[in-house]
């Protein structure tokens, strides 16, 4: 799960900028150099990022507050990998069509 950040992540001072790949023709995947793991996906049309929940530094409570908003990429998911709840469920072309960043949290 991935939470929409509104603007570019920010990095600890004297940090190198992570690398990245193309993943597909509108977006690109930033990883760390040292052991891989996923640091966040941007769509390069838009500058929306996504970052993984997992890597915020977040107490017990705030754990605990965050929600599901919508289910992004439905398209590309497999069969078994859908969610139940009551959340918007979005292709990608609907995800990028949304011109400002952070609506899926307003």
């Amino acid at each position: 799960m991935y939470l929409e950040a509104c603007g570019q992540p920010q990095l600890a001072p004297l940090s190198p900028e992570p690398p990245y790949f193309s993943s597909s023709s509108r977006g690109e995947r930033y990883f760390c150099s040292g052991c891989g793991c996923p640091l966040w996906f941007r769509l390069t049309d838009t500058d929306r990022y996504f970052i993984p929940w997992t890597l915020l530094e977040l107490n017990d409570v705030d754990r605990r507050r965050l929600i599901l908003a919508a289910e992004i990429y439905t398209e590309t998911q497999p069969a078994f990998w859908r969610l139940t709840g009551q959340y918007a469920r979005l292709s990608g072309k609907e995800v990028e069509e949304m011109d400002s960043p952070c609506q899926l949290a307003h």
